[in-house]
């Protein structure tokens, strides 16, 4: 980003502002927005690269299509898909007229509306798409390519996605095999198609199957990424979720636990997957103790470092104090209340402050876990015995 700008700068007081180069600097800087995930700053820095581009060249210009197709990525990021299939459309009109069919531009823009298709749940459209990019890049590229190998894996997880699993594994298949001449095994790239099949296995409910590809999946992203990296943390969290369909609870709790400290570690204690983990540990340990209690004094030292949420409109979090019978204090589980509809009041915490929630008022709303530390749990539960002391007197 420093760079960037200082770039730009340069550029600005050497050329003015209506130069491509200056909006090719808009667009690396609105670039690394994007791959931040500041989503509006990106769309701020792709518009000006456009307007200058307008302004340069006219509408009918390969780079203006770029900033159409940038614009519509980070639409699409935004879950706008509207939007965003509003600026893919422009970027391949542009191209269309310009470069002509048979161009690897055209193919990223088929490509790219196929993906939304997918999202849009309208997967005939996206097939549609994803064939025409992969004709495209068999004749620029030839087959043994990544671009191929790309379109390949799209085509598979739009498979997938409609339950042809045979048809995702075959695509899947001959995206591993191109990747495999190109790159050779002890590739990221190698590792993502291996766990691209375990996933498809590991839907048809083949979960030994499935943990062999995830196996050979972790081994390499290990060797290649190091342990601290979210590919490494999805490898484990995807064996350790096959494990717990197959009951294996002591694995598949090792497994997900090693996932959850690297995604903590990379992300902190509010990171969605750092969120979603947590629960699935919890259940994953209350389904192993109906079976056996050899691990309930591993599960007690888990949860001994997280706080109870309850998550209105799906926004708000708060710390959940008290549910039914249920209280901070007691070793009983808070899902055994779940189901009962009688009415009781639900004490939480928000802010530092407790207020009382009739159940009617909380039915949808959302139990969950969060990871607050030894030291943030023990200041919860001091103020929760302060209160409760009160509410004794």
């Amino acid at each position: 980003m420093e760079y960037y700008r200082k770039a730009l700068s340069i550029q600005q007081v050497v050329f003015g502002e209506q130069h491509p180069d200056v909006a090719r600097s808009y667009n690396n800087i609105g670039g690394i927005y994007d791959s931040q995930g500041n989503y509006d700053k990106a769309l701020e820095y792709y518009r000006k690269a456009l307007s200058i581009q307008q302004a340069v060249f006219g509408e009918q210009h390969p780079d203006v299509a770029l900033s159409y197709n940038n614009i519509g990525i980070a639409y699409y990021s935004q879950m706008n898909y509207g939007k965003a299939l509003e600026y893919y459309q422009k970027a391949l009109s542009i191209r269309l007229s310009v470069l002509g069919e048979q161009h690897p531009d055209v193919a990223a823009s088929y490509n790219n509306i196929g993906y939304l298709c997918c999202s849009l749940r309208n997967y005939d459209k996206a097939l549609s798409y994803l064939q025409k990019a992969l004709s495209i890049q068999q004749v620029v590229f030839g087959e043994h390519h990544p671009n191929v190998a790309m379109s390949y894996n799209n085509i598979a997880s739009t498979y997938s996605n409609i339950g042809n699993y045979s048809s995702a594994l075959e695509y899947h298949q001959k995206s591993l095999d191109i990747k495999l001449i190109i790159y050779g095994e002890r590739h990221h790239d190698v590792a993502r198609s291996y766990n691209n099949i375990g996933y498809v296995y590991d839907l048809q409910g083949k979960y030994e199957t499935a943990l062999e590809y995830y196996q050979k999946a972790l081994s390499i992203w290990r060797t290649v990424l190091g342990e601290q990296n979210p590919d490494v943390a999805l490898s484990y969290s995807n064996i350790g979720l096959a494990y717990n369909s197959m009951g294996n609870y002591p694995k598949a709790l090792s497994n997900l636990q090693k996932a959850l400290s690297i995604y903590l570690n990379l992300y902190g204690n509010n990171d969605a997957n750092v969120l979603h983990l947590s629960t699935v540990i919890y259940n994953t340990y209350y389904s192993s103790l109906k079976q056996s209690s050899k691990l309930k004094k591993e599960f007690k030292k888990f949860i001994s470092d997280y706080a109870y949420t309850l998550i209105i409109d799906k926004e708000d979090k708060y710390y959940l104090i008290e549910y039914n019978n249920w209280h901070l204090d007691s070793e009983e589980n808070i899902f055994d209340h779940y189901q009962e509809y009688k009415p009781a009041d639900i004490v939480i915490m928000h802010n530092g402050k407790f207020g009382k929630f009739h159940s009617d008022n909380t039915k949808g709303c959302e139990i969950g876990l969060k990871y607050v530390g030894k030291e943030e749990k023990r200041r919860i539960v001091n103020a929760y015995k302060e209160w409760k002391n009160k509410q004794n007197q």
